[in-house]
């Protein structure tokens, strides 16, 4: 990290997404003595307990939260699909358990899924 200070030092300056600090700090004590460097801990700490994505730089549960037309538009597509895994009953139904119970991540999973097999197992 030596090569960010000496060949961009105003890039060393602002604090990286993932710990809060800058990237001088990040691996000795100095960090320690950052506010950011826990203010960013303890939104880690609460989204691991909560099992949501909602401070990171792609905060997929709180966008679903927040955005009506996103939650709506995945709703429809997930229910719309969903019959293309009836080959698959006990898949099926661990889909529709994961999309209904699981944070945003979980929900991706289970989209991406049907569409693959959309892709490339439906006859039409």
């Amino acid at each position: 990290m030596d090569w960010i200070a000496v060949k961009h030092p105003e890039f060393a300056r602002y604090a990286w997404e993932k710990k809060g600090v800058s990237p001088l700090k990040t691996n000795n004590y100095k960090k320690y003595f950052c506010l950011g460097y826990y203010r960013r801990m303890s939104r880690i700490f609460f989204d691991m307990l909560s099992k949501k994505n909602r401070s990171g730089m792609n905060p997929f549960d709180l966008w679903l939260e927040e955005n009506n037309e996103l939650r709506k538009y995945f709703d429809d597509y997930f229910e719309k699909n969903i019959c293309l895994l009836n080959t698959w009953e006990e898949l099926k139904q661990d889909c529709k358990n994961t999309f209904k119970t699981g944070n945003a991540m979980d929900k991706f999973t289970v989209l991406s899924l049907l569409s693959a097999v959309k892709l490339h197992w439906r006859k039409d």
